[in-house]
């Protein structure tokens, strides 16, 4: 089963990805690789003009990747990196939708995103700093979204943001 399933839309405009594991959705290798993959299929697409990432489970990314210790960052960060480098190398709009837990990579791959849409039940964290990880997208991108009421909270601390307890308008901007 792949871990991700992309659905076209709108005459090619839209390219919509459901994260698809049916406990937790963990960004590990294998989520990754077909993300990429994903994001490499849309290249030469000039009627795309926009990517959407949601889930088809209640939560958006509900557990932090195991292998996110210090001994496999040197082999897990290439890969990461390459998917966002290709998703910003498409120059289309992103958007995610989130409910439910988003958390570790699965939160960096929503706030990668340009628009964040968000129900109440949206709880996002970045946990990988209890292992000494630091969140590497989350650490670049955060203290670039403006609309952040407190841009590095998730970034350098280990407690959980939830959406119903924010501006709405600011948070999930």
């Amino acid at each position: 089963m792949s871990p991700i399933r992309s659905e076209t839309m709108h005459d090619g405009q839209v390219e919509r990805w459901y994260l698809t594991l049916p406990h937790g959705n963990v960004l590990d290798a294998d989520v990754i690789q077909a993300l990429h993959k994903a994001a490499m299929g849309l290249r030469g697409r000039p009627e795309l003009k926009a990517i959407v990432i949601s889930s088809e489970s209640a939560d958006f990314a509900s557990e932090a990747v195991p292998e996110h210790v210090p001994s496999q960052v040197s082999t897990l960060l290439p890969p990461y990196h390459a998917l966002y480098r290709t998703i910003d190398s498409l120059g289309v709009p992103t958007a995610a939708i989130v409910r439910g837990k988003c958390i570790g990579g699965g939160c960096e791959l929503a706030m990668s995103c340009g628009w964040i849409f968000c129900d109440d039940s949206a709880e996002f964290s970045v946990p990988q700093t209890r292992a000494g990880v630091f969140p590497p997208v989350a650490s670049v991108l955060l203290p670039w979204r403006p609309s952040q009421p407190r841009p590095m909270s998730p970034a350098c601390c280990t407690s959980s943001a939830q959406a119903s307890l924010s501006n709405r308008s600011r948070a999930c901007a």
